[in-house]
């Protein structure tokens, strides 16, 4: 787990021995610590023990990154002569030239990892990231012990736990990358000082001669290693590593280990990662989807609740209206009994009203009876209109005009035929010519019409 910039918090769980179910029951006791502790932290980071993943130096033909990435695969296997199908890779690469890279590869089966990954996911310690516990072990000495050691020369870092071995180096503020990583086993009741005497030349012997070798320190959880005797052995200077680990921590390899994982965050090279060969974490993505969501609940909520403020608002400006438009309804039907209802638009009511007090105001005039017809003066009026417009180019002299409630009949003569269907056409400009009979009577065109007025579609 990260620690915070203030303290680290410290605490170890163990198993017996390694049997099926293993990691499940050890996740289960870091959950139930962390929640006794009320720990607090942002992410989860994975250091896995050397006994659980391989080594590899492969050579790449590539120095680009992309170009690596894309063929680390088939370099290893290549590298190995056999299919790796059913294994995870994590690398980091050593060096690039014109030549290519070499790089230092790890890989673990993915059974395994999945086991650890599932075992810690479903007690909410999803990892981020899950490393070879020699790269958290550099990662976490490279800070505190170039920083406490003020050293610009090459420094070799020997760990030893209580069943494995580490060797770490040449570090050096300017290094890309450590030249030696290396693990080894450590079997009950092996004298640790001849172990790393054995194991130290190996290392050294592969170092280029451009590589400086100034100082060995070590670090020994059971705290049985001798820098004098070994740094004699070797002709090299030895001293004991200067910095300290957690009291609560029995195994201060581990202990450091685990901070270089938690050192994780801030190294921007995830291929170190098993995961980002295998099961990628989505952590991040199930958080954002989760909190779209709860945003999605919450503005839908919100909405809602606006949308029933307004509504409610409305309804209660809308009740004077609604009272206003009930009592008008009532006049309404009172001035238009005729009418079923009242129209639901207004402006068509205020017609219907406009039209009757029209109508009614045409009856008091005299220009339409009570039962909404032309009254006969108004009648007589149309007619004569209608030849005022023609008498003086028809020579119009007309005999009798006859009105009833049905029709008008019109009988008349002009000078000539011509000017009667004159006077024909601008009578039917206003009524219905429902008969017409033509004829002549000396030197005159005579006519007789019927007709009635034209009614308002």
């Amino acid at each position: 787990m990260q620690p915070s910039a203030e303290a680290v918090a410290c605490f170890e769980v163990s198993v017996q021995e390694q049997t099926p179910g293993t990691f499940a029951e050890l996740a289960d006791k870091i959950a139930q610590l962390s929640s006794q502790r009320d720990l607090q932290f942002s992410h989860v980071a994975v250091a896995i023990d050397c006994s659980v993943y391989m080594q590899h130096d492969v050579h790449s033909s590539f120095s680009d990154k992309k170009q690596i990435e894309s063929t680390v695969r088939f370099d290893t296997e290549e590298t190995l002569a056999t299919d790796i199908s059913d294994v995870a890779l994590a690398y980091s690469v050593v060096s690039s030239d014109e030549n290519g890279s070499a790089m230092r590869v790890f890989t673990s089966q993915k059974a395994i990892l999945a086991e650890i990954i599932n075992a810690l996911s479903a007690n909410n310690l999803d990892p981020v990231t899950v490393e070879p516990d020699v790269t958290c072990l550099c990662r976490f000495i490279t800070r505190r012990c170039l920083d406490s050691q003020k050293s610009t020369g090459g420094i070799l870092f020997a760990a030893l736990s209580d069943s494995n071995g580490y060797l770490v180096g040449p570090l050096s503020p300017d290094s890309v990358a450590t030249t030696i990583q290396r693990t080894f086993l450590i079997a009950p009741g092996q004298d640790r000082n001849d172990i790393l005497v054995r194991q130290l030349p190996l290392s050294i012997a592969g170092l280029s001669p451009k590589v400086a070798l100034n100082k060995l320190l070590v670090l020994d959880s059971a705290g049985l290693l001798q820098p004098d005797r070994i740094g004699s052995t070797l002709g090299l200077h030895a001293e004991v590593a200067g910095f300290t680990v957690s009291q609560d921590c029995s195994n201060p390899v581990a202990f450091a280990a685990a901070c270089g994982a938690a050192l994780s965050h801030s190294h921007k090279d995830t291929r170190t990662s098993f995961r980002s060969d295998y099961m990628p974490y989505l952590g991040k993505k199930r958080r954002l989807e989760q909190t779209l969501k709860i945003i999605s609940i919450s503005a839908c909520v919100i909405l809602a609740a606006v949308g029933l403020n307004l509504t409610f608002r409305l309804i209660q400006k809308n009740k004077p209206v609604k009272l206003l438009r009930e009592k008008f309804a009532a006049d309404y039907l009172a001035a238009l009994p005729e009418e079923e209802k009242m129209p639901s638009k207004l402006t068509t009511a205020r017609k219907n009203l406009k039209d009757a007090r029209d109508h009614i105001e045409r009856i008091s005039k005299g220009q339409l009876s009570a039962t909404g017809e032309q009254s006969i003066p108004a009648r007589l009026t149309t007619v004569l209109e209608a030849f005022n417009s023609v008498a003086s180019k028809t020579n119009l002299n007309i005999e009798k005009i006859s009105i009833t409630s049905k029709n008008i009949t019109i009988t008349g003569d002009t000078s000539n035929r011509s000017s009667t269907l004159k006077l024909l056409a601008q009578i039917k400009k206003t009524l219905n010519v429902q008969q017409e009979n033509l004829g002549t009577q000396g030197k005159r065109d005579t006519f007789s019409i019927t007709a009635e007025l034209k009614t308002k579609e």
